[in-house]
């Protein structure tokens, strides 16, 4: 997705299709100078509460980690293997299933 408004309006058209997302995959830092973690949270809010959410990031300030970290989402930092993508994905949606049930 380019921007939030496109996240908002997949996650519309995915509920209206009875299609859920199984997970949120974002990048800490979009264009323009987005906050992906913040935009991850806010769409897990309105649309999924219990949605794994997932930050890849290259990041390497100190202070923009802490907030990472401090979200207690999970997060891979770059450059990522697709298996260790994959392996995370599974993880977190194994946990949710865990949550739910």
């Amino acid at each position: 997705m380019r921007d939030e408004g496109q996240a908002v309006a997949a996650f519309e058209l995915a509920t209206q299709q009875g299609l859920p997302f199984d997970a949120l995959l974002c990048d800490y830092r979009l264009a323009d100078g987005a906050d992906g973690l913040d935009i991850g949270l806010r769409l897990r809010q309105r649309f999924a509460s219990g949605l794994p959410l997932l930050m890849v990031t290259g990041e390497t300030a100190p202070q923009r980690l802490q907030k990472v970290h401090a979200s207690s989402v999970a997060v891979l930092f770059k450059p990522v293997l697709a298996s260790d993508l994959l392996a995370a994905l599974a993880s977190l949606n194994s946990e949710n299933a865990a949550v739910t049930q």
